[in-house]
């Protein structure tokens, strides 16, 4: 009931601006920002300035934001939004009287930006998997990324798949390579599974 009453009090937020915007869409915007906060980073959570989030969650309304009433119209939104997560969703922890922001937990911001490499289509996501697969910081966003995949939510394990053998073309001919093969042979015991892919021939 407490989930149910949260969904539909963010509902309200978004409809208020625009009645077309959806739950799923500001799952975007927070998925995008923590990948975009994950890569300025390399140990522990960010602090996020408001300015920035409102920023974000303006983009809700691209739209609307070529003129002066549009752009008011997107502010607020965005402000409201930035109100309700920091105050009522436990997705954000205000830290600083309203105007500086992290993610809850580091790992719920490396799962975010996981979900944002797996987001799109196959082209997109080999190409956010290419700039991030040899940095050891991404490393666990990498293994949710491809567990996003394979879910049952996403039923993408073929792309899953996909990524893992793009990666897997050639022989490894120095310490790097090695290591990138390590990373994706964990990546596929620990997400893509042999039960799995049994399942799936």
């Amino acid at each position: 009931p407490v989930e149910r009453n949260l969904r539909r009090q963010i509902l309200e937020v978004l409809h208020a601006a625009d009645p077309g915007l959806s739950q799923p869409d500001m799952e975007k915007v927070l998925n995008q920002l923590a990948y975009d906060v994950h890569a300025g980073t390399q140990d522990g959570e960010v602090e996020i300035d408001r300015s920035v989030l409102e920023g974000y969650f303006a983009r809700l309304l691209p739209c609307a934001l070529s003129d002066g009433k549009g752009k008011a119209r997107a502010a607020e939104l965005a402000t409201n939004i930035v109100n309700f997560i920091g105050q009522r969703t436990g997705l954000l922890v205000d830290i600083e009287d309203g105007q500086r922001f992290r993610f809850t937990h580091y790992t719920f911001q490396e799962y975010l930006a996981a979900r944002w490499i797996a987001a799109g289509d196959h082209k997109s996501r080999l190409q956010k998997m290419k700039t991030r697969v040899d940095d050891v910081h991404w490393r666990e966003a990498i293994f949710l990324a491809l567990g996003c995949l394979v879910s049952e939510v996403n039923k993408a394990y073929d792309d899953a798949i996909l990524l893992v053998e793009s990666f897997l073309r050639h022989d490894p001919a120095n310490e790097h390579d090695r290591q990138r093969l390590l990373l994706l042979a964990e990546a596929f015991v620990r997400q893509c599974t042999p039960d799995k892919l049994r399942r799936a021939v």
